[in-house]
């Protein structure tokens, strides 16, 4: 009875050791060959960028007074199309570029005196122009420099990748939550 155990292990495990060397042999189906066999699956049939959420959180204390807390973090469901020509790799899947969005909090003398979420679809001085069809906020941040003992300055980055364009804004709050939004530059290819 015993030696049958033992024969049962070691079948076992030269079974196990063939299927893995087996397994091992086989080429692999890399997303080129199957882009080129058509055979892309729905989640292989495009890249997004980031791959998955992502926050970026920067809290701030100044001497003035002032604290801050900034927010940028990426939309789940809502993406461009990349630049490109064609809009896909090299493997013909699509390439997209997450949505963002900006979450800006200020407070003075402990009193939260402004708070805002900032995105491509809310931002308020935007006109009717073809940069904001496909735009979405780059990144938000504190101007520090720029920033006094009576206000605090962010700069914001919009950016469009399909036709490769940036604008970059300043948002100044004062102490008393006023605000003021300023186009600083423009940039297109």
């Amino acid at each position: 009875m015993k030696k049958s155990w033992i024969s049962l292990g070691v079948v076992g495990v030269a079974i196990s050791f063939f299927v893995c060397i087996d397994l091992l042999s086989k080429p692999k189906i890399t997303i080129q060959k199957k882009a080129q066999l058509g055979l892309l699956t729905q989640s292989e049939s495009s890249v997004v960028f980031p791959e998955s959420h992502t926050e970026i959180f920067t809290d701030t204390i100044l001497s003035s007074g002032f604290t801050t807390r900034v927010k940028n973090f990426s939309k789940e469901g809502r993406a461009h199309v990349l630049r490109s020509n064609p809009n896909h790799d090299k493997f013909g899947r699509a390439r997209y570029l997450r949505r963002f969005e900006s979450s800006i909090q200020v407070c003075w003398d402990n009193q939260e005196i402004f708070k805002k979420d900032i995105s491509d679809l809310n931002f308020v001085p935007k006109a009717e122009d073809s940069f904001w069809y496909n735009a979405t906020i780059q990144h938000s941040w504190l101007n520090q420099e720029a920033s006094t003992t009576d206000s605090v300055v962010f700069n914001l980055i919009f950016t469009n990748p399909l036709n490769d364009a940036s604008k970059f804004y300043e948002l100044e709050v004062d102490k008393s939550g006023k605000f003021r939004i300023k186009l600083i530059e423009e940039y297109y290819s």
